[in-house]
């Protein structure tokens, strides 16, 4: 989402622009990262610099767009490696983090790494520092400017290597909780704003930035006490995909059935939207049961009883955040569960 700002001469709200403002996202999270580890471990990452560079380098050309062919380049590179389903299934069917590729720490050689000239031994160059895994350089010919990058390889093994010292230590640090999920967020938004919608790989991009979105504000409010397993930082996960799907996609709902989807959100593993699955089922049976009688009520009292399940503000509430995830999820509004008032009229038709 675009921010908006005050025009300091004209007192005007000015949008800024998405493109520099993922741009700057990406170099914040990176910061973080490294000003964690600077008061962790007391001393400052190798990649710093090349950091600084980069830093220092877009905010005095104020030319964002200057800057989206370097991220355009990388994305042709790499995409195949990272537009990926960043969660997935392992063979007992449990989740894990799917970022092998932000993981790697071998040296990048292949198509972007700068090329070297004879103008290797001015100081320029000589004082990068060794960078392995995924970088994302400003130029791949000028090799005067190799060092003006964004070393994303090496920020993200720092952030998880936070994060596992914390776990061993059995600590709890929020700030670096969700280190890791804010870089990949930033990644993964970057790449949609500089290379557009219509990008290859577009549609993985998408459900990554929403499942880390989700990630990073589960990861925020996440207590102490909260279960620990082989996923680390991203250990919430779990129940957020619960929330989120149910087909064979970890990520992507399975089938276009509406009522499928719904069932999938609001079941056993639901979490907090089970709400909406318990006062409907549960409202329900109370209003069908058989009067002393053994008379079964009339389909107008069902009907009225279901109204009032439905107007519950817990299930509202409930219901409400389920159009909402599912609408985003798919990206068609189309797909969402219906409303409660065509559900409460479908029903007085049929009657």
């Amino acid at each position: 989402m675009s921010t908006e700002e005050k025009n300091s001469n004209s007192g005007e709200e000015v949008k800024s622009d998405p493109i520099d403002d993922a741009i700057k996202n990406l170099i914040e999270s990176m910061i973080k990262i490294q000003d964690k580890y600077v008061e962790v471990k007391k001393g400052t990452p190798h990649w710093s610099v090349c950091l600084s560079k980069f830093q220092t380098s877009y905010l005095k050309a104020k030319n964002p767009e200057g800057f989206v062919e370097m991220f355009q380049q990388f994305h042709n590179s790499f995409r195949k490696q990272y537009c990926i389903e960043i969660f997935v299934k392992d063979k007992n069917d449990e989740l894990e983090v799917n970022d092998d590729f932000f993981r790697d720490d071998t040296e990048f050689t292949i198509a972007y790494k700068a090329k070297k000239t004879t103008e290797s031994k001015k100081k320029s160059f000589a004082s990068k520092p060794s960078l392995k895994g995924p970088i994302i350089y400003f130029s791949t010919t000028e090799e005067k400017l190799s060092s003006v990058c964004l070393p994303l390889g090496e920020v993200y093994r720092v952030a998880i290597k936070l994060y596992d010292d914390m776990e061993k230590k059995n600590e709890d640090d929020a700030e670096i909780r969700i280190l890791p999920s804010q870089l990949l967020f930033s990644f993964y938004n970057v790449i949609r704003k500089t290379n557009g919608e219509l990008c290859r790989g577009i549609d993985l991009i998408k459900t990554n930035i929403e499942i880390l979105e989700e990630t990073i504000s589960a990861l925020s409010e996440e207590n102490d006490d909260e279960s620990d397993n082989k996923n680390g930082p991203f250990s919430i996960i779990g129940d957020i995909v619960s929330k989120l799907s149910g087909g064979k996609n970890p990520l992507i709902p399975g089938g276009s059935s509406v009522g499928k989807m719904v069932n999938d959100i609001v079941g056993e593993n639901g979490g907090e939207l089970k709400t909406v699955y318990d006062n409907f089922i549960g409202g329900i049976a109370d209003i069908a049961k058989p009067d002393a009688n053994g008379k079964n009520p009339e389909m107008s009292t069902v009907i009225g009883g279901i109204t009032g399940v439905l107007n519950n503000p817990s299930t509202v509430q409930a219901f409400e955040k389920i159009q909402n995830k599912v609408s985003n999820l798919a990206g068609d509004s189309s797909l969402a569960p219906p409303s409660v008032a065509s559900t409460v009229s479908d029903a007085s038709e049929q009657e």
